[in-house]
């Protein structure tokens, strides 16, 4: 009997010692999982102007509401991909030696989404030849002729009447970049009637009221943004145009309308970045893509990058061989 005792004491005092630590943790409770949080992934290709894929660049990915930045490189076909993302909205940056970098603000992640994000870096490489290599040129040789609209102009014109000659070429060349910069300039409109001034000052005013009223909605800032410019008052339209780009930064013609604006208020980094950034969202057609580079180009001659310059209208030409673009890109090499 005595044994027995014994016996269920032990085990009483080993079943307590089993689940005392149980029961002073209180009931299970299981952890959140971050699974459905961090699902998302972004990824796409660096390629430069000419579609050719770019290895070894840095990709830089940062959260707009966090402090740490994701780094990767691109792989031999230009590809990077960050995966595990977080809802959220980040800016995306990728640069290269010999490149400009090239930054994407305002791109949204979604949860569980798989973003593609291609990037497009241009090239910033001097192809001016050197010293050495241009003593052993030819001397004399047939100068190439490109002809335009009509007029035929030799790269080096010389000679009888070469002055007349270069004084003609240089008032074409002039004319025909200040009809291509006067077409995409924002501040250059057409003058109205005192009738027309006052039915737009009328919808101006109750477009801004519609704004403060709806300060969130796309479509009060994006009409009040495109109506300001039509009036030549780009720099005030920025607000605006701004506004409406972050509630939607995948809409083409508010993302235009707001590079051209900066190209119009002479802050030509901001609308170059503008301009890269739509690009790389590859949602524009051939036609847009088109007067992109256009507008590149007319940012970097006002830069002071005129190879970069003649590189975006020659691809402007490219996409869209119609008669302005071969105007420009004509005029860019005259």
């Amino acid at each position: 009997m005595l044994y027995l005792r014994q016996t269920a004491a032990c085990s009483l005092v080993l079943i307590a010692l089993v689940t005392l630590p149980a029961a002073a943790q209180g009931p299970h409770r299981p952890e959140p999982s971050n699974e459905h949080a961090a699902s998302a992934s972004l990824q796409g290709y660096v390629r430069d102007s000419r579609g050719q894929a770019i290895s070894a660049a840095t990709v830089y990915l940062r959260s707009n509401t966090g402090t740490q930045t994701l780094t990767i490189h691109t792989g031999a076909d230009g590809a990077y991909r960050f995966s595990g993302l977080s809802e959220d909205v980040y800016t995306l940056r990728a640069e290269m030696p010999g490149f400009d970098e090239i930054t994407l603000d305002q791109c949204v992640v979604n949860a569980k989404e798989t973003k593609q994000v291609d990037l497009i870096l241009v090239s910033t490489a001097h192809t001016a030849a050197p010293a050495a290599s241009r003593a052993t040129e030819p001397q004399f040789f047939d100068e190439p002729k490109f002809i335009v609209a009509g007029v035929t102009e030799a790269t080096n014109p010389g000679g009888h009447g070469s002055d007349t000659t270069l004084h003609t070429t240089d008032s074409l060349a002039k004319a025909m970049t200040s009809l291509s910069q006067n077409s995409l300039n924002p501040e250059n409109r057409v003058t109205r009637t005192n009738s027309d001034s006052s039915a737009r000052g009328r919808e101006e005013g109750s477009l801004r009221k519609g704004a403060e009223r709806q300060p969130e909605s796309f479509e009060a800032n994006r009409r009040l943004g495109e109506l300001l410019v039509d009036d030549g008052k780009a720099r005030e339209a920025i607000i605006y145009l701004e506004r409406a780009s972050r509630l939607d930064p995948g809409d083409y013609d508010t993302g235009f309308e707001l590079a051209s604006a900066y190209a119009g208020t002479s802050q030509y980094a901001r609308s170059r970045a503008q301009a890269q950034n739509l690009l790389a969202l590859q949602n524009a057609t051939v036609e847009q893509q088109a007067e992109l580079h256009r507008l590149l180009g007319e940012v970097y001659e006002k830069l002071g990058q005129p190879l970069n310059a003649v590189r975006e209208y020659q691809r402007a030409a490219e996409l869209n061989p119609d008669e302005p673009h071969l105007f420009d890109w004509a005029a860019d090499l005259l």
